[in-house]
């Protein structure tokens, strides 16, 4: 279990470079395959808590990478970075609970977008900060954002985590359904790239194009610009 936990903690590390400043966002599905695989091995009637804590090691060494220029706001931010890798363990305790299923990479993906609709709203109104949708910006999967939305596209994310971790399972028994799954599922994830909204209105290299963008501000420094949440 003590090595699960640390493959664990790397992979939450590695699912941190997806996102700012680094942007390698290609990462991100082998992260999240990693902790799919992870949960996926557990077995036993104690699994259920097993795999919140691999999820809640994962989750919070992912938080912990992330989210150090919270410092300029606070120096709390560590206690911040361990409640929300506490609640990504939830993840974790549904996904071992049903390890066994044919469809567990769907309740996976189910699950992890919703913790992340969970942490967007709860506590304290919220700190969605790190939501996959938020670390595809320049790729494919950019795409499906029009189409549905952050959480449709953490879901497809997720999704696609699941399924390598399936895959990887399963690809020795059964080589042609669980390949042709893997690709359905990234026909899946870049699907608003293939179908885009408007086929006419497609941005053509070297054509410029207006853009307009409003920058809220906030009404004082440190935790202070949090204090009036109407005006931000």
């Amino acid at each position: 279990m003590l090595l699960r936990l640390f493959a664990a903690a790397c992979a939450g590390a590695v699912l941190a470079l997806a996102f700012e400043p680094l942007a390698l966002a290609w990462l991100m599905p082998l992260s999240i395959a990693a902790l799919a695989l992870l949960l996926a091995g557990l077995t036993g009637p104690r699994r259920a808590r097993r795999g919140y804590a691999v999820a809640a090691t994962y989750g919070t060494t992912f938080m912990v990478a992330l989210l150090p220029w919270l410092s300029v706001v606070t120096p709390a931010w560590p206690a911040l970075a361990l409640l929300e890798g506490l609640l990504i363990g939830v993840v974790g305790a549904g996904t071992a609970a049903v390890n066994d299923r044919r469809w567990w990479p769907v309740a996976f993906a189910f699950l992890w977008v919703s913790l992340e609709a969970l942490r967007g709203s709860w506590p304290l109104g919220g700190f969605p900060w790190g939501r996959l949708a938020f670390g595809v910006v320049d790729t494919p999967a950019a795409a499906l954002l029009p189409w549905v939305g952050a959480a449709g596209t953490g879901f497809a994310l997720a999704l696609l985590g699941g399924v390598l971790a399936w895959a990887v399972l399963g690809v020795r028994e059964r080589p042609l359904p669980v390949l042709a799954t893997v690709a359905a599922t990234l026909l899946l994830v870049g699907a608003g790239w293939w179908v885009p909204l408007d086929p006419a209105a497609r941005v053509v290299a070297g054509e410029p194009v207006e853009v307009a963008a409003v920058q809220g501000n906030t009404p004082g420094i440190g935790l202070a610009a949090m204090a009036e949440r109407r005006r931000v």
